[in-house]
């Protein structure tokens, strides 16, 4: 793992020779079609049912021919957040892409948002990676991976903390993000999973619960107590200088996580269990109580909670 101070020092470094990058070229991005350097410096907030907060974001690319460079810090105070409740402080998020874009290179395409994983080559398609470095002052700092497919229009996108320097489920754990874009508007389904962390739980095998691997015992891990399965519908829009407004409606509900992140990707029932060497254990959903919902008939499971969200600027998933 990164060690925190280490990353925090590369980060405001990185940060420093950025803004030297952007004075000398922020207005005139494009050096030619083949050729392009650019970014943005502005204003962070966001406000709604879990995340408030507000800060700073810097944002930079490089291209030449079929490969991009992609960097983002935001540095943020955060009021709320996803995870423990009424718990503030700040918040440091950097991420570092690199995109692959192929196909027909046109101006009608030219990409407005500067994303980790965005795409100004003016490529129809891309592909690529972003190591995302997460650093707060409440204990949940972590590092992930972003894979993302563009295809034209559409956009395929997953952050996964197993695609980080380690692979445990804790914290930040997983986001699956569905977008197509129509000129300056991306339309988007957008999810989000949140866990405490997972890293040497006890594995319960218990008859009476559904998997086939068992379920961790998450009662005396940090934060094992919160969890989010976030489902929102998103509409972010590009504004001038390579700003962006969000706005999102959704709800958090513990069968959403349940879905995605317990039966879809830990069961793996449509892969041969010969085939699936890690047989990850169940995070269980949470009861009404803040304890594990193990599927008893005196459980009551976490209540849905409905969610909205705007923004500007403000971070994609967490």
């Amino acid at each position: 793992m990164i060690p925190q101070k280490f990353a925090c020092h590369w980060a405001r470094i990185t940060c420093i020779t950025l803004l030297f990058l952007f004075s000398y070229n922020l207005s005139n991005a494009q050096i030619s079609s083949n050729e392009g350097v650019g970014g943005t410096i502005g204003l962070s907030f966001s406000l709604g049912s879990i995340q408030n907060s507000l800060g700073i974001v810097v944002k930079a690319y490089y291209f030449y021919e079929q490969v991009q460079f992609n960097f983002q810090t935001l540095w943020r105070y955060n009021f709320s957040a996803y995870g423990p409740s009424n718990t503030s402080g700040k918040e440091v998020q950097t991420s570092i892409g690199l995109m692959f874009g192929w196909g027909k290179q046109t101006k009608k395409f030219d990409q407005q948002f500067l994303l980790p994983f965005g795409n100004q080559m003016q490529r129809l398609n891309s592909l690529g990676y972003a190591f995302n470095i997460y650093q707060d002052d409440i204990g949940t700092s972590q590092t992930s991976g972003t894979i993302a497919f563009q295809a034209n229009r559409f956009w395929l996108v997953t952050e996964n903390d197993a695609l980080g320097d380690i692979a445990v489920d804790k914290f930040r754990t997983g986001t699956v993000w569905m977008a197509y874009r129509v000129e300056n508007t991306l339309l988007a389904l957008n999810t989000r999973l949140w866990t405490g962390n997972s890293n040497n739980t006890p594995i319960i095998t218990n008859q009476g619960y559904p998997s086939q691997y068992g379920y961790r015992d998450m009662s005396k891990t940090t934060y094992g107590n919160y969890s989010h399965g976030v489902l929102t519908f998103q509409v972010l829009q590009a504004l001038p200088f390579g700003q962006t407004a969000m706005a999102e409606i959704g709800l958090d509900a513990e069968r959403v996580r349940h879905f995605l992140q317990n039966q879809l990707m830990h069961d793996l029932y449509f892969v041969p269990q010969k085939w699936n060497p890690s047989k990850n254990p169940h995070i269980p959903m949470l009861n009404d109580q803040g304890g594990a919902y193990l599927f008893r008939k005196d459980q009551r499971l976490k209540p849905v909670r409905g969610i909205f969200h705007v923004g500007l600027n403000s971070s994609l998933f967490y």
